[in-house]
C-alpha cells in the first residue's frame, strides 16, 4: 500500500492472516528443481488438466495480482546479487509502479546494488543477515534474523547485505518520488515488536512497518 502520509510515500503494512502460507525457503531450493512441487506427483496416469505445468490460479488485473506458488519463475543469479536466486511477482513490466519479488540467498551472498533513485525495503522471511550502510557520513551496522527483522533504505544510500546464513528476503523496490516533499531516511525494525491493530469488519490484523512521520 503506498500513501502520502508516510516516510517517502512508502507506506508499508502488514496483514498478519490466520491459516498457513507457502513460501519458499533457501532450504527448499535443495530438490532437484523448483518445479518439482509442482510435477513430483505426476505419473502416466490420467490427471486432471490443472495438475499440469503451464496451468495456473495466477491473474493479473489492473489493479491487482495475484501470483500462486505453480506459476512462479525462478531466476539465477538474480541481478545485483551474488549467490541468489529470485523469484519475480511484480514489475513495472505489468504496470506496477514498484518490484517486488523473494531473494533466496546462499550463505555468504550478497547485494550492494540498487538503481539510481530507487527506495528498497528487505524483510527476512527466514534466516540471518548482516547489514551496512552509510547516511548521513556515519557507517552503521546491524544484523537482521528472520523471521521479522526488516529494513527501508532511502534512494542512493550506500549498503552492503550479506548472508550469514542461508536466507530469505521479501524484497520491494520502488523509484523514489522527491515530489511529495518527505524527508527520507533509513528504517531498521522488528515486526514482533509493533502493535497489531484490528481492522474493522475484516479476519486480519494490521501492522505499519514504517513510521507516519
Amino acid at each position: 500500500h503506498y500513501g502520502r502520509g508516510n516516510v517517502c510515500g512508502f507506506g508499508l503494512l502488514l496483514l498478519v492472516c490466520t491459516g498457513a502460507s507457502a513460501v519458499t525457503t533457501a532450504e527448499d531450493m535443495g530438490q532437484a528443481s523448483p518445479y518439482d512441487a509442482v510435477t513430483a506427483h505426476l505419473t502416466n496416469e490420467p490427471k486432471p488438466l490443472g495438475s499440469l505445468p503451464g496451468f495456473t490460479r495466477s491473474i493479473v488485473a489492473r489493479n491487482y495480482a495475484l501470483i500462486t506458488p505453480e506459476s512462479r519463475v525462478f531466476t539465477a543469479p538474480l541481478v545485483g546479487w551474488t549467490g541468489t536466486t529470485g523469484i519475480v511477482y511484480i514489475t513495472p513490466a505489468i504496470g506496477a509502479r514498484f518490484t517486488m519479488y523473494t531473494a533466496i540467498m546462499g550463505r555468504d551472498a550478497q547485494t550492494d546494488f540498487a538503481p539510481k533513485g530507487v527506495e528498497r525495503f528487505m524483510y527476512v522471511l527466514n534466516g540471518e543477515v548482516s547489514l551496512s550502510y552509510t547516511e548521513n557520513e556515519k557507517k552503521n551496522e546491524t544484523i537482521l534474523d528472520g523471521p521479522g527483522a526488516y529494513v527501508y533504505l532511502a534512494p542512493d544510500t550506500p549498503h552492503l547485505l550479506r548472508a550469514l546464513t542461508p536466507s530469505t528476503l521479501l524484497v520491494i523496490e520502488r523509484t523514489y518520488d522527491s515530489s511529495l516533499g518527505l524527508r527520507s531516511y533509513t528504517v531498521v525494525g522488528r515486526e514482533q515488536d509493533l502493535e497489531s491493530k484490528p481492522v474493522p469488519d475484516e479476519d486480519f490484523l494490521l501492522k505499519k512497518l514504517l513510521p507516519a512521520e
